[in-house]
């Protein structure tokens, strides 16, 4: 039995992990050897879990071998003072959106779950992150299972599997209000391309005393979200960190032509630095604008090289809507 799938902003996972590649065949036996060897490794060196352990699906290869990595997730502070062996590595899970599946009961159901999330995926044309090499051979990022509940106290009816897989796009459901005009509806594609190329976007947020606050900034569309950069004292900055729910929009102050579109989402504030990279790599080729990642946000939040840590958040849409002129139409994508 399974709960419904939901799509979830997750941030980064510290772990430590062990890579094996093993076969459907000897999965069993694997299992019962790594995990404890993994458990013994951290009770050597007095650090404690915490969250629940997971298997990570690396590699699909030919037949029934696959690659796959135990890992046990660990806070930031012991990470930063670990170091890896033959054995085990330190690594981290990528912050980002996930779709989640929770599995309830025997782990013999859990790849019937599994193909329910890809079915989903590809009924909602979802973009995985993963690749595909010639051959067939696929790479996974970040898909893996978290075992929530302990088999060795749990009855089996009762086991616990949290199913995650990282996406990096997701189609919405797109519907037209026909009550605000006669013009077609405007395709995602073009409403995503419209908040990609825009160079300036109006954030509406709102104050810790329900006043609501409005300010124009720069921003880039990255893995199905918008993102900007501000400074760790701005108003704007100081509502999210209180309130995280906030609109986006963006397009032309003309009557009759142009694309204007409005972004309602949360937003929530990013530090893995690997995904500021990518972020920072975007400003520079959209703006010329040269933020360097440093301490989990962007140095040169007021200009470049200027010394402030700037705070990055992340806007996930929820739903967005786009206003067509000339012929007017509203439409609506939700996720």
């Amino acid at each position: 039995m399974s709960a419904a799938i939901e799509v979830v902003e997750q941030e980064a996972v510290p772990y430590v992990g062990t890579s094996v590649e093993v076969s459907m065949r000897g999965f069993s036996e694997v299992i019962d050897a790594t995990f404890p060897a993994l458990f013994a490794w951290l009770a050597e060196r007095d650090v404690v879990p915490s969250a629940a352990p997971f298997i990570r699906y690396e590699r699909f290869g030919h037949g029934d071998r696959m690659g796959i990595e135990f890992g046990v997730p660990i806070d930031d502070a012991t990470a930063a003072g670990l170091s890896g062996d033959d054995m085990v590595q330190i690594g981290r899970l990528p912050a980002g959106r996930y779709a989640t599946l929770v599995h309830v009961g025997s782990y013999d159901g859990l790849m019937a779950s599994t193909d329910t999330v890809l079915a989903w995926g590809r009924e909602r044309g979802a973009g995985w992150d993963m690749a595909t090499a010639p051959g067939g051979i696929e790479t996974w990022t970040a898909r893996y299972e978290s075992y929530v509940t302990d088999p060795r106290t749990t009855p089996v009816a009762q086991l616990r599997t949290e199913i995650c897989m990282r996406l990096v796009s997701l189609q919405p459901v797109t519907t037209q209000d026909l009550r605000y005009g006669e013009g077609p509806p405007t395709p995602w594609a073009t409403t995503r391309k419209a908040l990609a190329d825009a160079e300036l976007y109006w954030l509406s947020s709102v104050r810790p005393d329900g006043r609501v606050h409005s300010t124009p900034l720069m921003g880039v569309w990255f893995e199905g979200a918008l993102w900007f950069c501000s400074g760790p004292a701005e108003r704007k900055t100081l509502n999210l960190a209180a309130h995280a729910p906030c609109t986006m929009s963006t397009g032309q102050n003309r009557m009759h032509e142009g694309l204007d579109v409005v972004v309602e989402g949360t937003a929530q504030r990013c530090t893995d630095e690997p995904t500021l990279e990518a972020v920072a790599d975007l400003y520079r080729a959209k703006y010329d604008w040269h933020y360097t990642v440093h301490n989990g946000g962007f140095d040169g939040a007021g200009g470049p090289d200027d010394g402030v840590l700037g705070v990055v958040h992340r806007v996930t849409p929820s739903t967005v809507f786009a206003f067509a002129k000339e012929p007017y139409s509203q439409t609506r994508h939700r996720f």
